[in-house]
This record gives structure tokens, C-alpha cells and sequence, in this order.
């Protein structure tokens, strides 16, 4: 565990301090968002429990969304699921912040013939653009997907992404996609997206391979800073603040009176994984104690008395 923070540290170190704030996830037991399955017959994307040979758990149990959870992948297959990011999802996205989507995942396939591959629109469905192709919408120059290097969570090692997602994976693989620039309601401000979205399709040819496929969980979506660094914890521009920070020994959370009472603070670590809910139940106050985390940087999510997500983050030596 410490080796996996201190490598993502290191990451983030070399990567213009880019901090990651979730606000919608897909964890397939319970989603912010929904996710559309393609109505073909031959669609074999199904939300369940996995129940093959290495595709035998999800990465956050029960469920996973698995190309059959059952059988092998049959030949001659195309398999599609997709997802929106819209200015509903990130509606409160500040200005200067970029959207991000990441996933967990494992694969198996024949290698180079069988395979995965993810793409994205921005004009509504009718144009999509792979993932390593960054500018393929010249009306919308600015838009362009980065996607960052894999790390696997069995070995700790980081890989430079595929064209396609294919072969055996180490494991499961943590993989992060970045759209330098906002999703935006467009009142008032000159943003040309108001909805991105994303398609995962999986292809299979013609001879019998006996593999399992492909396998998703955690998909999580939010902003990125790009331009905060971490000495800049303690600006106030987050409703939800947390002293002191970093945190040393002790720190306290101050609830404010616009949270919902019958909320809970949700913790999340810099792979977008949720480790701790704090009920809130009348309270004014949470401690977060030093003893309970590794160090790293960690993301706060609430919601307010309207249902808006409400966020922070602090620092953990």
C-alpha cells in the first residue's frame, strides 16, 4: 500500500500538481449516472457478478459491468456500453478546471485480434473520436482527450496506454482519461461542450479464443486542477474545510449550516477510491485523526441542502 501512494506521489510530483476532485461515480451497484447498454442481440455487456475463472470478483464486490459473467467471449462479436458526462454531472466545475473520467479494470483476449477500444463525443453521438487521436473535432480545437499511463495495483508499475486494450493485464489495471477543458452549462461563459460522451466497444473476430474478456468496475468522473499546488490546500475556496492542513496529529472538518444534516462526508484517495464514510447526523464538527491515513493527498464529497456535491481536500504527510 505505501508503495502504490508513494509511486502515485511521485506521479503527481512530475505532473503539474494535477489534483483530482470526483463528484459522479459508476460503481455498478450504485451509480450517480446510468450507463447504456447497446440494444443488439449480440451485446454481451452485463452489470452482475462475475463469475469465471480470473474474472472471478469485482474490484468493489458485488458487481462489475463484464463482457458475459459467465462465458468466454464468442467470435464475431461487437459489444458497446456508454456513459455521459454532462453539465448535470459537473455542473459546478470552476472555470480553469478540466473533466476527467477514470475506470479499474482487467482484461483477457486473444492478443492484437481481440480487443477494446474507447472513444468519445462531443457533437451529440454523431462524430466519435478514439482516444489517441487528440484533435479530431477541429470545430471544437481545445477539446482533446489525454489519456495518462496505466498502473497496475498487482505489480505497482505504470505503462504507457495502448492504442488498444488487449492481451492478459497485470492484474487489475487503474487507467485515468483527462479532457483539457471544462464541461460547461455555457450560461454566461464561452465553452463550446456542455456534454461529453464516452463509449466503450469490444470486438472479437473470428476464430475461437476461450478468453474472458474484458472486465470494468469504480468508474469515477470529476474535475482536475491542473494548476493547484498542494501548499495551496488551505485556500478557501472549497466550502468544506478541514484545520489544520495538512493534517499532523489531528485536524477538524467544520460542517456548515448549508450541508444537509442527514449526509455523510465521503473520503476518497488519489486512485478515486472511496476508503471512508463519515455520517454527518446533526453534527457540527468530524476529526480526522493522522493514525487512519497513509500519506497522500485525499478528497472530500458531501452534498448541501439542495442536493448540490459539495467538496474539499486535504494533505496527509
Amino acid at each position: 500500500m505505501f508503495s502504490l501512494i508513494f509511486s502515485f506521489l511521485a506521479l503527481i510530483s512530475n505532473s503539474q500538481n494535477i489534483h483530482y476532485l470526483p463528484q459522479d461515480s459508476i460503481f455498478f451497484e450504485q451509480s450517480t449516472i446510468p450507463v447504456f447498454l447497446d440494444p443488439s442481440p449480440g451485446n454481451i455487456w452485463q452489470i452482475g457478478t462475475p463469475q469465471k475463472t480470473w474474472f472471478n470478483e469485482a474490484y468493489s464486490s458485488p458487481q462489475a459491468i463484464v463482457t458475459d459473467t459467465l462465458l468466454f467471449y464468442p467470435v464475431n462479436n461487437t459489444s458497446i456500453f456508454s456513459f455521459v458526462i454532462d453539465s448535470n454531472s459537473i455542473w459546478n466545475n470552476p472555470i480553469g478546471l478540466a473533466t476527467y473520467f477514470s475506470f479499474i479494470h482487467k482484461f483477457d483476449t486473444d492478443t492484437l485480434l481481440d480487443y477494446g477500444i474507447i472513444e468519445y463525443s462531443v457533437d451529440g453521438g454523431n462524430t466519435w473520436c478514439d482516444t489517441w487521436t487528440p484533435f479530431c473535432f477541429n470545430v471544437f480545437m481545445g477539446v482533446y482527450l489525454y489519456w495518462e499511463s496505466d498502473y497496475s495495483l498487482s505489480s505497482h508499475q505504470y505503462t504507457t496506454h495502448p492504442e488498444k486494450i488487449s492481451g492478459k493485464s497485470d492484474g487489475w489495471i487503474f487507467s485515468r482519461f483527462h479532457f483539457d477543458y471544462a464541461v460547461s452549462k455555457k450560461v454566461g461563459m464561452d465553452l463550446p461542450v456542455n456534454s461529453i460522451m464516452i463509449r466503450f466497444t469490444f470486438m472479437s473476430d473470428d476464430i475461437a479464443s476461450n478468453h474472458e474478456g474484458w472486465m470494468i468496475d469504480n468508474i469515477i468522473i470529476g474535475a482536475c486542477d491542473i494548476e493547484t499546488s498542494v501548499p495551496e490546500l488551505n485556500k478557501p475556496y472549497y466550502t468544506m474545510n478541514i484545520i489544520p492542513n495538512p493534517l499532523v496529529d489531528r485536524s477538524v472538518l467544520n460542517i456548515s449550516p448549508g450541508i444537509c444534516i442527514n449526509q455523510e462526508v465521503q473520503v476518497f484517495n488519489e486512485m478515486g477510491r472511496l476508503i471512508k464514510r463519515m455520517p454527518v447526523q446533526g453534527k457540527t464538527t468530524l476529526s480526522f485523526l493522522r493514525k487512519d491515513f497513509f500519506p497522500g493527498l485525499y478528497l472530500l464529497k458531501t452534498s448541501d441542502n439542495d442536493g448540490k456535491p459539495v467538496f474539499g481536500k486535504f494533505l496527509v504527510k
